[in-house]
């Protein structure tokens, strides 16, 4: 979990509308933890995805079912999708889905540096163990996800790189 010396900038709260993402799907869990080869089979095939909503977005998502979030550890599998924001799901590239994106508020935090050692892993204890329990807000435990834009994403080895975890909110 997050430590108190260890903390995130304050984070802001965001109103988004309904979206839809194409990309790939697969299972994961903390303890044996498949996404980056998920992000590897998916950058090869970035460009089979149309109607392309803004070239500099990619997403990465993590969804539970209800059943899970409340037995969640570090064996629990999730549901990881990572894909582009589009305009139309009319063509979806074999291999490929789509998901849309719920209407929603989420509280959105920055996430600076590189991945590893634990480095994303100690922003999300960060978020779920120490801001959130301490803030009053409700969460959708359902899913959250990650937004990677160019220019702010320079790799996950390097310092300087900025990702944002947005975490929707309960109405």
């Amino acid at each position: 979990m997050g430590q108190p010396d260890y903390q995130l900038p304050e984070p802001r709260i965001v109103k988004l509308d309904s979206f839809q993402v194409v990309g790939i799907e697969g299972k994961s869990s903390m303890k044996n933890n498949q996404i980056p080869k998920y992000w590897e089979m998916f950058i090869p095939r970035e460009k089979e995805v149309k109607a392309i909503a803004d070239p500099n977005i990619s997403y990465g998502f993590c969804f539970m079912d209800d059943e899970q979030c409340d037995e969640e550890n570090e064996e629990t599998e999730f549901t990881v999708f990572i894909g582009l924001p589009v305009t139309k799901v009319d063509q979806i590239p074999d291999g490929m889905k789509y998901r849309t994106i719920p209407a929603c508020e989420y509280v959105v935090f920055t996430h600076k540096g590189k991945f590893n050692p634990n480095g994303l892993q100690r922003s999300y204890g960060y978020i779920y163990g120490v801001w959130l329990p301490k803030s009053n807000l409700k969460i959708e435990s359902r899913f959250n996800f990650e937004y990677y834009e160019k220019g702010r994403f320079k790799g996950v080895d390097n310092d300087d790189t900025e990702i944002d975890i947005y975490v929707p909110l309960k109405k």
